[in-house]
């Protein structure tokens, strides 16, 4: 199996056809050329090139002729496309994409380009105790209660006429942490969310604490979004997901929620979790 998001890495495939004369037709010889170059390419490998043989085949029989490259290139965006519909019939919308799923795609190039993936992408396991943590709806609404007068807090600590360094808000927010007593787990929380606001904010600017409380209220109405989540039996992905919606949320639910996504959410439920 692989993650939804490693489908990004196509163009390791695609820059083998190159970028320049798109328009310019593909003869056989010229395609032979490319699959010669490609084969050497440890990027590509042999997998690689029945992607792109496939590829060459599929625009040739719409061209009904020899393709451009530009053509070429396409199926293979169309097959990346294939996988990545989750909404599909018979999908699972999980933010992973397995054999069977591949294999209902009626795209000629993306099983090759399924393959292909499989074999140059890392292991998609995710941590195992993230996997087992767990808590309720109500747990998950005490936390994130608990921690945005935290925030408050720490920027009212924040003075930032004294902060040549650039971290003076992350050391006011550690304060306000350990002087509510908050645990490392709720720290993290906070800390997480003034990282993902900071990166958000507009020229560099430091932001204020109405962005980080957003993120840590956003993870917290994401984080209900993932129970009852479909959960597929990765050892037997043909049989039927298991759905369980009671009220609480485990961290295989939310790690099989594409909508849930950033780590703020993660770390929520991890500080919910104990709360």
């Amino acid at each position: 199996m692989i993650r939804k998001t490693d489908l990004y890495s196509s163009y390791r495939l695609t820059s083998a056809i190159g970028y320049a004369d798109l328009d310019k037709t593909m003869s056989p010889q010229a395609m032979k050329a490319i699959i010669a170059k490609a084969k050497a390419d440890k990027d590509v490998g042999a997998l690689g090139v029945d992607v792109l043989e496939a590829a060459y085949d599929a625009a040739k029989a719409k061209a009904g002729g020899a393709p451009t490259r530009g053509q070429v290139r396409e199926q293979v965006s169309r097959a990346q496309g294939s996988l990545a519909n989750e909404k599909a019939k018979g999908r699972i919308n999980d933010g992973y994409i397995d054999s069977r799923e591949a294999e209902l795609s009626k795209n000629p190039v993306a099983l090759p380009l399924y393959k292909w993936f499989l074999k140059k992408t890392k292991s998609v396991e995710t941590d195992p105790k993230f996997l087992k943590a767990k808590a309720t709806v109500a747990q998950v609404n005490q936390a994130a209660k608990a921690l945005l007068p935290i925030v408050d807090a720490g920027f009212k600590l924040y003075d930032p006429k004294n902060d040549d360094g650039g971290d003076g808000l992350a050391t006011a927010l550690r304060k306000a942490c350990n002087a509510a007593g908050l645990s490392s787990r709720g720290r993290a929380v906070v800390l997480t969310a003034l990282n993902g606001a900071t990166t958000r904010s507009d020229g560099g600017d430091a932001p204020s604490a109405t962005e980080v409380k957003a993120l840590i209220t956003n993870a917290q109405s994401k984080l209900k979004l993932a129970d009852g989540a479909l959960i597929v039996d990765f050892d037997a992905p043909e049989e039927k997901p298991t759905s369980k919606k009671d009220g609480v949320i485990t961290g295989l639910e939310v790690d099989r929620t594409p909508a849930v996504t950033g780590m703020t959410s993660r770390a929520l439920l991890q500080f919910a979790a104990t709360v």
